[in-house]
């Protein structure tokens, strides 16, 4: 994914027209046919897909059939949908801005990455519920025809790497208004562990957040609380610290001046778009806290399911230098035997962790097993 920031696109709505979704092959895993025809052949306006779960280009000569399923009401072109909570966040809000201009009726059209489309998008309709949006949606399996069909621009997300143009925050505070001024002096740790032993981690943040607590740090797991008071927390707070996570990106989405941030990593690098997306709008950087020693990862394909080992006086260090702790308070590193004990947990009987090339090796093999089953 390049680095690169394309420029903001203006706010535009279009139409209403009529036109065929069709979506054709994959050039790459990414860069897929995609388009929405009009009559004579030519891809409608702002009827694209831009970002790096995956981008469309137009055909050149669409063949639009005629017996395929027809949309007969109202309808926004929305863009992609994907099913993990990060990925509708980023890909799937930046057009809807365009409802405030529309039919309340208005049926919201998304495109999955996967094809068939996979069974189940459950955060779709609780982030579109997050911002009063009640409108119905659908999710197309195929080619489809619309009657009257609105197409808008594309103000925020992958597209531009995780930034969002000011109309789009503008549209986004009057969904999302603070209750009120940031409160001086809560604290707020944003931890993993209530997502269990079998995820993406670092060892002992059970001992972490004892740590923290003892310096006036609220803990909280913030999928136990629903997106609104999610999104009030993030509003509220002066000092967070989190864990890295997903949160990071609802966070960057209502982040305010006043506040100070730093997120602990689990990985040596954090994805481009959360570390561009959590600093985009105006306030002080998020602090990144780097104190890797070292990272293991479960025989399994994710990468993102490593475990990794904290030096915990770089963390007390960097917390410090980034003014979310005393220097002076108690800051204790957990023993050898906790840190045991925590990286194996969650591994299956006769199960473990690999380090770097022995992952390396493991893929290998994972790969030439299953293209000699291919055969």
């Amino acid at each position: 994914m390049s680095e690169t920031t394309p420029e903001f696109a203006a706010p535009r709505l279009q139409g209403p027209f009529e036109g065929t979704l069709l979506t054709g092959g994959n050039k790459t895993r990414f860069l897929r046919e995609f388009g929405i025809y009009g009559a004579d052949g030519v891809a409608l306006p702002d009827s694209d897909i831009g970002g790096q779960e995956l981008s469309s280009f137009p055909a050149e000569n669409p063949d639009i059939p005629t017996d395929i399923p027809e949309f007969e009401g109202p309808a926004l072109f929305a863009g992609l949908v994907l099913e993990q909570f990060g990925h509708v966040l980023m890909n799937s809000l930046g057009r809807l801005w365009a409802l405030d201009k529309l039919p309340p009726d208005v049926t919201l059209v998304f495109v999955p990455k996967r094809r068939p489309a996979a069974r189940n998008y459950p955060f779709l309709r609780m982030i579109l519920d997050m911002f009063g949006i009640s409108n119905d949606f659908i999710i197309t399996k195929g080619p489809m025809h619309f009657k009257t069909l609105y197409t808008a621009s594309d103000l925020f997300g992958e597209r531009y790497l995780g930034r969002g143009s000011v109309p789009f925050f503008d549209w986004l505070d009057q969904r999302l208004p603070a209750a009120g001024p940031v409160t001086r002096g809560r604290k707020v740790y944003l931890t993993r562990t209530g997502l269990g032993d079998k995820i993406g981690r670092f060892a002992c943040e059970d001992h972490l957040e004892k740590q923290l607590a003892a310096q006036g740090y609220e803990i909280i797991a913030p999928e136990k609380l629903g997106l609104l008071p999610q999104i009030a927390l993030y509003q509220d707070a002066e000092h967070l610290i989190f864990s890295e996570s997903s949160a990071l990106h609802l966070y960057g989405m209502v982040r305010r001046p006043g506040q100070t941030a730093a997120v602990i990593k689990r990985r040596e690098e954090l994805p481009v778009l959360i570390r561009t997306q959590m600093n985009d709008r105006a306030g002080t950087d998020v602090a990144e806290i780097h104190a890797l020693r070292r990272i293991f990862w479960p025989p399994l394909r994710s990468d993102h399911l490593s475990i990794s080992l904290l030096d915990f006086k770089k963390v007390h260090d960097q917390l410090t230098a980034a003014n979310l702790i005393d220097p002076d308070a108690p800051w204790q590193a957990p023993s050898f035997d906790a840190e045991k004990k925590s990286m194996v947990a969650g591994l299956e009987p006769g199960e473990k962790l690999l380090n770097r090339q022995e992952r390396r090796d493991w893929l290998r093999a994972l790969r030439k097993a299953r293209d000699g089953k291919a055969w």
